[in-house]
């Protein structure tokens, strides 16, 4: 290596005395050649002074020195070679082990380098970790001194008031308790100590008061999701068959972008930072935190100050208007400079090894758009438990989003699935604009996945879920936010029409016929999005229906005897809703699915999510289809529905079997007429 002018040169003397000695040795060989020269040559000379004879006995005499002297000569030569060769081998062998003592050191000094350069990485990080939470702390008492200032004289009269007030605001995600980094070098699952010891400073009736307020705000147990850990150890739900995968070393990277309003702080960043503890960084380019415009106090200045001490990949894009899921992810794909992106809800947690299978998957063919298998997390307990893998997306005729399952023999096989739930997926960025990226005629939420689903197949692209990629996400029983001069229903209803006339051709009269009401809806123009089929040129989807869903129940008039509400005359109705199964006839100005119901050639009554009323015993109960649920008959003039001979009875407490009295709780009609 070439050494700067001044420097001190390390001279190497081991090769250099190596050097010194083959010198050596070969003057030695040549002298002793010369030498052996002279000696046969010093008996001639220019004149002869022998006679015939005496030369003749001399020449005789000389020749058998000569070929002796020549022998010794040859015999001191080869020697004298050997010699050489065995210097020159061991010359060999001790640069042969220089030079392995020199790959050593190089080894030693490429893992001094490795080690020094994570020592600083490390050494950035816990400093970047230990400013944030410094100002964290200072951030937390100055609101506790706000807090006991405001609430002075309650604190005289009820000395845990002030750990009641610290924890609803906690469920109630001001306070950012489990984003305390600090944690990290203490492993996943480690808890601030000062939040434990809240918890525990509470009773069980005010911690409960605690979460249920922290779910009415949230819908999952906020307060519970605060005492977290952002780190949190969860189980590998994967099966053994994956964890033995090896993935290409060389894959494109990703663009994880995560889209919020008005998050919980403690969901936000568990996704963030389980997307950075568990991706390979080489596969992690960026991650877009897309802020719909949130007006949550904790996502204002709280937020900006966390994102100094974040690494610089995290990037904070906030929307100065309410958008909307759909127009927030067009939005988060605009600023998104990957390859691939993948979209992940802002309650989500990834798990160990999740990102290398989607982009393994993905890198093989542009038009092959992926789901994460997805993992369920309690919105009570916040337990994290492991998702079917073999559960595959579908439809109902009312294009919700359901689930369904399809046996595979291995269970790291990619699962080809008629639709994706729409949360989380990944798509290569160019292939998403192709396709048409979102029906921005939509609005809010709702409908754009099954929109997506039908694009992709229909245009000539695939879905598929990877099994071997698991994600945690929280399944809420409600949606805590609304829809900017909209309600949800509304946004959902409109943009499943949009669905309906762009994709589903005569198929679309099922989804009129389960809602007839959605034929008076404004959608507004979908021409752009026709025209948009035609340039893809886009299968029908009686394609779609015989090749990528065959066999998918059709409620067209060969199989559906009779529909509508199941109504007797006291006004009782059958209801998907009701855990009896019994309830109040809605009026027909109540567009609701709940009592909408098929009674099918297969002798089933039906309700329109694929679900069949099932008898065991004298009971009846909503289940699956299945033969328990083949046995029903209805006679329209005695307007009895029977099975195994008895009749069924409705009251408002409960739909039961009781044998046939003909009385008015036992008089069934249809409606004839969905109320969705």
């Amino acid at each position: 290596m070439l050494k700067s002018p001044g420097q001190p040169v390390a001279v190497k003397w081991k090769p250099v005395a190596v050097l010194v000695s083959i010198l050596i040795i070969g003057y030695v060989l040549v002298a002793d050649v010369l030498v052996v020269d002279t000696d046969v040559h010093e008996h001639e000379g220019p004149v002869s002074l022998q006679s015939e004879d005496e030369r003749a006995h001399d020449a005789h005499d000389g020749g058998a020195v000569a070929a002796q002297s020549a022998g010794h000569i040859g015999q001191y030569e080869r020697q004298q070679s050997e010699k050489a060769m065995q210097l020159i081998a061991k010359a060999d062998e001790g640069i042969a082990d220089h030079k392995k003592q020199l790959e050593a050191v190089n080894r030693q000094l490429d893992e001094l380098r490795q080690s020094r350069g994570k020592v600083q990485k490390d050494t950035e990080l816990a400093q970047h970790e230990l400013a944030r939470v410094k100002r964290q702390l200072k951030a937390l008492q100055d609101k506790n001194d706000q807090m006991k200032g405001s609430l002075k004289d309650t604190a005289m009269n009820n000395a845990n008031s002030n750990n009641a007030v610290n924890g609803l605001n906690n469920a109630l995600g001001k306070v950012q308790v489990g984003s305390d980094n600090s944690n990290r070098g203490a492993g996943a699952g480690h808890q601030n100590p000062s939040n434990v010891k809240a918890a525990k400073d509470l009773s069980a009736a005010e911690r409960k008061r605690l979460e249920d307020e922290s779910y009415k705000r949230h819908a999952f147990n906020q307060y519970l999701s605060s005492q977290l850990s952002v780190h949190r150890d969860i189980p590998d739900t994967r099966s053994g068959s994956c964890k033995g995968i090896k993935y290409p070393s060389k894959l494109p990277p990703a663009t994880v972008i995560i889209c919020f309003v008005n998050e919980a702080w403690s969901t936000l960043m568990r996704t963030l930072w389980s997307v950075l503890d568990r991706s390979p960084e080489h596969l992690l380019k960026e991650v877009i935190l897309l802020d719909d415009s949130s007006d949550a106090d904790w996502l204002q200045g709280p937020l900006d100050e966390e994102m100094k001490s974040l690494p610089s990949k995290v990037k904070l894009v906030r929307s100065s208007k309410r958008l909307g899921l759909i127009r927030a992810r067009l939005l988060g794909a605009e600023h998104a400079t990957a390859e691939y992106m993948i979209f992940l809800d802002s309650h989500c947690e990834a798990n160990v090894g999740w990102l290398e299978p989607l982009m393994a998957w993905m890198a093989e063919d542009k038009r092959r758009v992926v789901c994460p298998t997805i993992d369920r997390i309690d919105s009570h307990s916040m337990g994290y438990f492991g998702g079917g893998g073999s559960a595959i997306g579908t439809f109902h005729w009312t294009l919700d989003f359901t689930w369904t399952y399809a046996a595979s023999p291995d269970p790291t096989k990619a699962l080809k699935s008629p639709t994706m739930a729409g949360g989380l997926f990944g798509i290569n960025r160019d292939y998403f604009y192709e396709l048409g990226s979102y029906d921005e005629g939509m609005d809010g939420w709702g409908g754009e996945n099954i929109e997506m689903s039908f694009r992709i197949w229909q245009c000539g692209g695939q879905l598929h879920i990877i099994p071997c990629s698991r994600v945690g996400h929280i399944f809420r029983d409600s949606h805590p936010y609304t829809i900017p001069n909209s309600t949800i229903n509304e946004t959902f209803l409109k943009n499943s029409i949009r669905v309906a006339e762009v994709w589903m051709d005569d198929y679309k009269e099922i989804f009129y016929d389960i809602k007839p009401a959605a034929r008076l809806v404004d959608i507004g123009d979908t021409s752009s999005r026709k025209q948009l089929r035609q340039k893809l040129n886009c299968h029908n989807f009686q394609w779609y229906m015989d090749n990528v869903v065959p066999g998918k129940l059709v409620p067209n008039a060969a199989f559906v005897k009779f529909k509508g509400q199941i109504k007797n005359e006291l006004n009782v109705c059958m209801d998907k809703g009701a855990s009896s199964l019994a309830y109040m006839c809605h009026p027909p100005k109540i567009q609701s699915i709940s009592q909408a119901f098929w009674l099918t050639t297969n002798n089933e009554i039906r309700h329109v999510w694929d679900m069949c009323v099932n008898v065991m015993g004298g009971r009846v109960s909503l289940g699956g289809c299945g033969p328990s649920s083949k046995v029903w008959s209805y006679d329209p003039s005695s307007h009895e529905i029977k099975a195994s001979g008895k009749c069924l009875t409705g009251y408002q407490s409960q739909m039961r079997l009781e044998e046939c009295n003909h009385e008015q709780a036992q008089r069934f009609s249809f409606t004839g007429v969905m109320n969705g």
